[in-house]
C-alpha cells in the first residue's frame, strides 16, 4: 500500500502560485476612483442608516392604513372563476390567486368521477414581498380579480 506523505513538488507548486498571486495583486492596486467610490458607498450607507432610524420613528398607524397594500376590500369572500372545457375543469379563488381545483374530464376513477389532480387544498403557491418600511405581503392573503 501507498502512504499518503505530503509530495515536495505540490508544496513548491503551491508556494508558487501564491507568490504569483500577491505579485499581481501588489503591482495592480485599484484604481483610484475605485477608491473614492468605496469611500461614498460608505458614507451613503452611514447616512440610510441615520434615515432609516428617522423614519421608523415617524411611522403612525395612520401611515400604514394608506399603504398600498392595505386591504380595501374587506370582503373576504371565496369567490371562485371557472374555466371549462371537455379536457378539464379549473376553479381559480379569488383569494390568494390559487388554483382551487383541477378536475380531469376524460379521466376517471373506479367511483366513476373525474380524477382530480389538485382539490380541498393540496396545492399552495406562495410569494412573500418586503416592502420599504419593512412589512412582508403575502400573495396567499391578498385578494385577487381575475380575467378570462
Amino acid at each position: 500500500m501507498k502512504e499518503n506523505n505530503v509530495d515536495i513538488k505540490s508544496i513548491i507548486g503551491f508556494i508558487l502560485i501564491g507568490v504569483l498571486l500577491m505579485f499581481w495583486l501588489w503591482t495592480n492596486p485599484p484604481e483610484q476612483a475605485e477608491i473614492v467610490e468605496q469611500e461614498n458607498q460608505q458614507t451613503d450607507i452611514e447616512v440610510n442608516s441615520k434615515d432609516k432610524e428617522n423614519i421608523n420613528q415617524n411611522f403612525s398607524i395612520e401611515d400604514i392604513n394608506d399603504d398600498l397594500f392595505a386591504d380595501i376590500d374587506k370582503d373576504n369572500s371565496d369567490y371562485v372563476t371557472e374555466i371549462k372545457n371537455n379536457i378539464f375543469d379549473i376553479k381559480f379563488s379569488k383569494k390568494g390567486g390559487q388554483i382551487s381545483e383541477v378536475a380531469l374530464n376524460k379521466f376517471i376513477d373506479h367511483k366513476g368521477s373525474p380524477i382530480f389532480l389538485i382539490k380541498n387544498g393540496n396545492s399552495t403557491f406562495n410569494i412573500d414581498f418586503k416592502t420599504s418600511n419593512n412589512r412582508i405581503i403575502s400573495t396567499k392573503n391578498q385578494d385577487f380579480t381575475p380575467y378570462i
